[in-house]
């Protein structure tokens, strides 16, 4: 087992920090799993549930100069564990996942880009 399947993130929910969670991974500087990354982003939903509970606060959010990265940041941590769980579905057996520690589960590298990009792009145009 490596270093990186010992560390669970324990950082705040922040857009700052989901910006460099994913630096992390893109860089390959991180020591966290790709299933740590996952339930981050979860709790990192929970955490900012008002988007969940009133769709209309996130979409004034998401047109708003003030407020999109925080609507955008919202929208990139759901769809983590979203795509986490669709690759799960299509790469793997269910008799492989229950072999295999889903700590050890690399998603694509694509996908961290992407959603580091996303991120970014709203960042420097609001």
């Amino acid at each position: 087992m490596n270093a990186r399947n010992k560390s669970v993130i324990q950082a705040p929910y922040t857009v700052e920090q989901l910006m460099s969670l994913l630096s992390d991974v893109c860089d390959g500087q991180n020591m966290f799993s790709h299933q740590d990354f996952v339930y981050w982003c979860e709790k990192y939903t929970l955490f900012h549930y008002k988007y969940e509970m009133d769709e209309s606060q996130w979409l004034a959010d998401l047109e708003s100069e003030e407020r999109a990265h925080f609507a955008k940041a919202f929208l990139v941590a759901k769809d983590v564990p979203a795509k986490w769980q669709h690759y799960l579905m299509q790469q793997f057996s269910f008799q492989d996942l229950k072999d295999q520690p889903l700590q050890d589960i690399l998603i694509p590298q694509a996908y961290f880009v992407q959603w580091l990009t996303e991120l970014y792009s709203y960042d420097h145009v609001n």
